[in-house]
């Protein structure tokens, strides 16, 4: 399982996200967006799973990564 942290340019996409998420059995928690990474509305969603996932309606900014405890950029 990989950590992934996506962050989103609305809190109105952060809630899509986690609830789409949701539906599909995958554990989503929101929180503020860490201090070495930006983001329009400061909320971010952080889940576990084997690969990213990727929804077009939820106005994502950036998608992370974390390898070896530092946050690596999947998507800008």
């Amino acid at each position: 399982m990989k950590k992934y942290i996506v962050t989103f340019h609305s809190e109105f996409g952060a809630i899509s996200y986690r609830k789409a998420l949701e539906k599909q059995g995958i554990k989503v928690k929101l929180m503020p967006v860490p201090r070495r990474l930006s983001s329009s509305c400061g909320i971010c969603a952080c889940y576990e799973h084997g690969s990213f996932i990727d929804l077009e309606d939820c106005e994502m900014d950036g998608v992370y990564i974390e390898v070896d405890n530092k946050l690596e950029p999947v998507l800008k």
